[in-house]
């Protein structure tokens, strides 16, 4: 077969180069013939059919060579793959890729409880800067009524105090207005005397 080869390898070669020498498919196509008869097409034919056919030759091995290497990578590898692959390997492997997706699954649903919990969190904590934003408005409004408070007793104890103070003076008008009515009432009476000290006692008991 490799003789074969080689032989039709010099031949298609040597065909090469008579084709080369003679003249090229180029330049018999641009040739002007005088006429365009059978016989002409018949010789143009017979001229092609030689380095057609060592280029068709040509075309095969190649095929052959770049076919045959890649079946036998083929059939080696799946003898390789019967023989020196180790099965309970492989299953332990599919059972790592197994236990892998169940703890990426616990992982992803962790993942989600953690956000959710965070949305909560985020929740309560507006929850909680809102109440506390509501008790400093009460403070301010439990301070605001106490200054009030403090104010109106200040004012309702300067009142008081300027009622003490203007008490006396009062008293004394108080007094002599009653001194000079029971003059007028018991002029003409000879116990008049007594009788303005009685009313004047009982007037300062119930003060």
């Amino acid at each position: 077969d490799e003789d074969e080869q080689e032989a039709q390898q010099s031949d298609s070669d040597s065909d090469d180069i008579d084709w080369d020498e003679e003249t090229t498919l180029v330049a018999m196509l641009h040739e002007e013939s005088p006429s365009s008869s059978d016989s002409d097409l018949i010789a143009l034919a017979e001229q092609l059919k030689a380095p057609m056919s060592a280029q068709g030759n040509l075309l095969k091995q190649d095929l052959v060579q770049t076919l045959v290497p890649a079946t036998k990578r083929v059939k080696e590898a799946h003898r390789v793959m019967e023989e020196k692959i180790d099965v309970e390997y492989g299953k332990g492997l599919l059972t790592f890729n197994d236990a892998s997706k169940k703890v990426e699954a616990m992982c992803i649903q962790d993942e989600e409880e953690l956000q959710e919990i965070y949305v909560k969190h985020q929740a309560c904590r507006t929850r909680v800067k809102d109440l506390f934003t509501q008790l400093k408005a009460a403070y301010a409004h439990r301070d605001k009524i106490f200054l009030d408070f403090e104010r109106l007793m200040e004012e309702s104890a300067d009142r008081a105090i300027a009622d003490l103070q203007s008490l006396p003076a009062t008293l004394n008008q108080t007094i002599n207005a009653l001194e000079h009515k029971c003059k007028d009432l018991f002029k003409d009476n000879g116990n008049a005397a007594k009788s303005k000290e009685k009313m004047l006692k009982g007037l300062l008991e119930k003060l």
